[in-house]
């Protein structure tokens, strides 16, 4: 995919996702398109999370976004898209991670002008 960290190089990549440099207010977009291959209905998107990846960890509030996905010929396709502000600390850690609220997987990404997704990354303050 296509990532778009800010003229500053703050934040940084780092393990499953990014790391700030120092503190600040951050804008944040994603856009990503899935395909269910869930032979059902799925309720399914992607949101911001902090913390340690591999341990305590919670949802950034406003970063969600969860669309409804048919399986059949129609309805199987959806693009998950959001911007949003956060204010972060010095050396925090932060990435996208899914939310199913019902139904199951998989979910696969699509290309959309050949990329799969993209994640824009501005410090704002």
């Amino acid at each position: 995919g296509i990532i778009h960290l800010d003229a500053s190089q703050d934040p940084v990549l780092a393990n499953a996702g990014f790391r700030t440099t120092t503190a600040g207010l951050f804008m944040i977009n994603y856009s990503v398109t899935f395909e269910s291959m869930y032979s059902n209905r799925s309720s399914w998107g992607l949101q911001m999370s902090t913390g340690d990846a591999s341990g305590p960890n919670s949802g950034v509030p406003g970063s969600n976004n969860v669309q409804y996905y048919r399986f059949n010929t129609y309805g199987q396709y959806s693009t998950v898209t959001t911007t949003f502000t956060v204010d972060l600390a010095a050396a925090q850690e932060f990435w996208l991670s899914t939310v199913l609220l019902n139904g199951g997987g998989p979910f696969t990404t699509i290309l959309v002008d050949n990329t799969p997704g993209t994640i824009s990354i501005t410090r704002i303050g």
